[in-house]
């Protein structure tokens, strides 16, 4: 289970439906379907360097979306980690995009309890204040529960993205229930709602979560990273030369 939904209409307004593309994350992002939006994606990335001080046609084959497509390697072309991805071409190319990280429960993936990030450029850290954070899902709606110096906090997030991690679903849970829970990893059937007692109760004390089943896509992450880490340099030489 990666995703789960909350009530979308809450969030994406008839005025943010406007927008070319709307937020940038590789688990939820919209794209108003015209023939230029179609088509953005075969922007050639030297096209978006300053080409003031270097020559295009030294950098025009850099990298090209041919690359993307025929590389065995997850090179995150839809997320928004760093450079040479869709959503960078749209900032460069200043085209109307829509973006509120925070109307996401963004779950980091490496703790046992819920702890959320926050954006922070084209990166992404942990989030101080929403930590042990646990959810009900109520009729369409998905609210996130959370302590704040000993006060309950509720908050309605248009989705929460579990990534990497596994939720048990016991035998006797069903989503057609109108309300359930979703705690540290499991669903709850009935669970209406969260207090300061539960989150003690389901929480662990910072326990790393071991996801071995990942572990290659890392890998293979690692290895788009350093292909981008590699091709920045060579742009930042490239520069260095000319001046």
């Amino acid at each position: 289970m990666d995703v789960i939904l909350g009530n979308l209409d809450n969030f994406i307004t008839d005025e943010i439906t406007n927008y070319d593309k709307i937020f940038s994350s590789g688990h939820f992002t919209l794209y108003k379907n015209t023939e230029f939006n179609n088509l953005v994606f075969k922007t050639n990335f030297a096209y978006l360097f300053n080409r003031s001080t270097m020559n295009y046609e030294t950098l025009r084959n850099l990298l090209t979306y041919e690359d993307i497509l025929k590389s065995p390697d997850i090179l995150v072309f839809d997320e928004d980690h760093g450079y040479f991805n869709i959503h960078y071409i749209y900032e460069k190319l200043n085209i109307r995009s829509y973006e509120n990280f925070s109307n996401i429960a963004d779950i980091a993936p490496h703790n046992f309890n819920f702890n959320l990030t926050k954006k922070i450029e084209n990166y992404y850290i942990l989030d101080g204040k929403k930590r042990n954070i646990m959810f009900i899902w109520d009729k369409d709606h998905l609210c996130g529960y959370y302590n704040e110096n000993n006060i309950m906090k509720k908050e309605e997030f248009m989705y929460a993205h579990f990534q990497k991690r596994k939720l048990d679903i016991p035998d006797e849970f069903t989503f057609n229930e109108e309300t359930f829970g979703i705690v540290p990893n499991r669903f709850i059937n009935n669970m209406s709602d969260i207090t300061i007692n539960d989150i003690q109760i389901y929480s662990k004390s910072d326990e790393l979560i071991e996801y071995e089943i990942v572990v290659p896509k890392y890998k293979n992450m690692r290895i788009g990273t350093d292909i981008y880490g590699e091709l920045i340099k060579r742009v930042k030489r490239y520069q260095l030369n000319t001046k």
